[in-house]
C-alpha cells in the first residue's frame, strides 16, 4: 500500500462537466418536511416542474443546461411521471421557457408493483434460496398475493401484506437472507460500505 497514491485532477472530473442537486421529493420522502399536498403521481410531476421553475429562476445561468432525473426504488413511479410532466410543459411553451431534459435514468425502479411481487420469487428459486421441496408452499402465497391484488374487498394494506409474506417465507428458508441484497443475510452482517 505504501506506493498507493491518490492524485487530484479537477480538470478531468466529472464536476467539469455539469452540476449535482439531490432533491427529496416528493415532500415527506428522505430528509425532506413540509406539507405535502400532492395526491397523484400527476400532481407530484406538476409539483416539480414547479420547483423546476422556481429553482430556474433563482439560478436563470442553470436553465441552459441539460437536466437529467436520476432516482431508485419507488422513484421509478415518481420520476416516470415528473418526466413526463416536463414533456407535457415543453410542449405547451415556447422555446424560451422550456426545461432542457435530457434523459431519465432509473435505478432498480419500482414502476410496477403488481407485476414485479408475482414473479420476485422467481429469482429466489433461480439463486438456490429454495428448491421443488418448498415451491409449493411459494405458489401457495404467491396465488394469495395475486388474490389479494385482485381483489376490491382486500385493502392495498393487507394485499401488499400477503405479496411481502412470499419474500419473508424465502428469507426464512434460506436462514435470514437480506431481502434487500441476496449476498448477505440480516442487515447488520452487511458490510459498512454497501449504504
Amino acid at each position: 500500500m505504501d506506493s498507493f497514491k491518490v492524485t487530484y485532477h479537477p480538470k478531468e472530473s466529472w464536476a467539469s462537466l455539469g452540476d449535482l442537486l439531490f432533491v427529496d421529493h416528493p415532500v415527506g420522502t428522505g430528509w425532506s418536511y413540509g406539507t405535502h399536498s400532492p395526491t397523484t403521481l400527476e400532481d407530484i410531476g406538476a409539483e416539480f416542474v414547479t420547483f423546476l421553475e422556481a429553482f430556474y429562476e433563482e439560478f436563470p445561468a442553470r436553465k441552459s443546461q441539460e437536466l437529467v432525473l436520476t432516482g431508485e426504488s419507488f422513484a421509478g413511479k415518481y420520476l416516470s411521471f415528473t418526466g413526463q410532466a416536463i414533456l407535457d410543459k415543453n410542449r405547451q411553451s415556447n422555446a424560451d421557457s422550456q426545461i432542457n431534459f435530457k434523459s431519465l435514468i432509473l435505478s432498480n425502479p419500482l414502476v410496477d408493483v403488481e407485476t414485479e411481487r408475482m414473479h420476485q420469487h422467481e429469482l429466489g428459486y433461480a439463486i438456490g434460496l429454495y428448491d421443488d421441496g418448498q415451491s409449493a408452499q411459494v405458489e401457495t402465497l404467491r396465488r394469495h398475493c395475486e388474490e389479494s391484488i385482485s381483489d376490491p374487498d382486500v385493502s392495498t394494506s393487507s394485499a401488499e401484506t400477503n405479496c411481502k409474506n412470499i419474500e419473508n417465507y424465502i428469507s426464512n428458508l434460506a436462514g435470514g437472507v437480506n431481502q434487500m441484497d441476496a449476498r448477505y443475510f440480516k442487515s447488520d452482517n452487511m458490510p459498512n460500505d454497501v449504504f
